[in-house]
Parts: C-alpha cells; sequence; structure tokens
C-alpha cells in the first residue's frame, strides 16, 4: 500500500529454473564449434601441406638414369642424364648440364676413343634405324670422348637432342669412322622433364652466342626440341 492508501501489488523477481539456458546453449555451441576447428585443423592441415608438397623428381627411367645421385642439401655443379650403349656396356651416352650458366651438352665416351686428341675435329654420324645417316662436325675433349655443346654445335646439338627426343622412337644409332653404337631411346623422354627442372632450363642452343641459322632452318630445328625458348 502506498503513503496515500492506494493498495499497488508488489513486483516479485521470479528465478526459473530455465534462465540462463541460452547463454548455456551458445556457450556450448561455442566449445563444440573450437573441438571441430581443432580437429580439422590436425586432419585437413595436413594434408593441404602434403599435397602442396612437389612430386619426388625421378632418378631413373627405363635404360636412362640421372648421375650423380642427389644429395641432401647439395647442388651438384653438373649433373646428366646417361645411358650405356646397347652392344657395348663400355660406351655411354650423356646429356650433361650446368646449372649455374646454364649450358648443355652431349658427350659420347667410349675407351676406343683415347685415340682422339685433345681438340681433334672429327664427324659424328647420328640415324634413327632405317633412316638416312646425318652427319655433323664435332670436337674431343681430349678424355676419349666427344663433346656436341649447345652454344658451339648449335646445328648438331639440335639435331642429335631431336633425335633423342623424336616420339615414338626406341633407338639411335651414332657412328665416328670405323666405330658404331646404339642406344636406347627407352626412358630419355620420360627422365628429360627431370633434368632440366633440376637445372633450372631446358636445352636451347639458341641461348648461346655464335652464329644462327637462317630463320627457315632455325625453324625446322626448333621443332625438334623439348621446350625451345629463343632470345
Amino acid at each position: 500500500m502506498s503513503n496515500n492508501g492506494t493498495w499497488r501489488p508488489r513486483r516479485f523477481l521470479h528465478l526459473s529454473p530455465l534462465a540462463g539456458r541460452g547463454e548455456a546453449r551458445s556457450s556450448t555451441s561455442v566449445c563444440i564449434l573450437a573441438v571441430l576447428l581443432a580437429v580439422l585443423a590436425q586432419v585437413v592441415v595436413p594434408c593441404l601441406a602434403e599435397d602442396a608438397t612437389p612430386p619426388a623428381l625421378l632418378q631413373a627411367a627405363g635404360a636412362w638414369r640421372i648421375e650423380p645421385p642427389p644429395e641432401k642439401d647439395t647442388t651438384p655443379d653438373k649433373l646428366a642424364a646417361v645411358t650405356s650403349a646397347l652392344d657395348n656396356k663400355d660406351a655411354t651416352l650423356a646429356l650433361w648440364c650446368k646449372p649455374d650458366v646454364p649450358v648443355y651438352y652431349f658427350i659420347l665416351h667410349d675407351p676406343r676413343l683415347a685415340r682422339l686428341a685433345l681438340g681433334d675435329d672429327v664427324a659424328v654420324g647420328v640415324q634413327q634405324p632405317g633412316e638416312a645417316q646425318v652427319r655433323f662436325a664435332v670436337s674431343s675433349p681430349g678424355d676419349a670422348s666427344v663433346i656436341v655443346q649447345e652454344r658451339v654445335h648449335q646445328v648438331a646439338f639440335a639435331l642429335l637432342l631431336g633425335a633423342l627426343n623424336r616420339e615414338g622412337a626406341t633407338q639411335v644409332e651414332l657412328a665416328l669412322d670405323q666405330d658404331q653404337w646404339v642406344f636406347s631411346l627407352d626412358g630419355f623422354r620420360t627422365l628429360l622433364p627431370s633434368l632440366t627442372e633440376r637445372c633450372g632450363a631446358a636445352p636451347n642452343p639458341w641461348r648461346g652466342i655464335g652464329q644462327k641459322p637462317t630463320n627457315d632452318r632455325r625453324d625446322q630445328l626448333d621443332r625438334l626440341l623439348p621446350h625451345p625458348r629463343r632470345k
């Protein structure tokens, strides 16, 4: 009752057992969400990290292999895709590269070539089975081998690389004077991307200095290369 004698109902604070249930539900939802996020972080994030990891580079394919073998945290000053002759295991054909230059070069090695002196110019023939032979001039470094360097022997390098990288080809035949070799091409096209990835650049005889062939001849030779890059 008020001071003026009028009766008014009193106001009471009712504490219902349902009071605070909305806040409890919110808190529970937050906890469940936090648990789900923690689970996703443990499961999804590692999977994404695995997907982001580049696939391991091939070390060998068919008759070809990468040399030298890779070493952890070590970058070799040169590396190559190498194979042995089918008819002479002491003879090898290798496509070498020096990543820091970059430069590519073929080396045909055979103990029988020890007769060649440093700087000797010789003619090497290359052909696919059943096709006409193409001959080109190369030089010898004097260690029972001949070298075909992309910056020095541009046309010869393009022809030889084209013969090895030819789609559907299974063998390549090389000849120097009376010496002949047959090399399997099984695996070369598969392993070449691994070599170029390690070297940081693809073979390109037009990258270096020296006289370039005419435009028509250059376009013809460019089609033999795996990934020609002109300058």
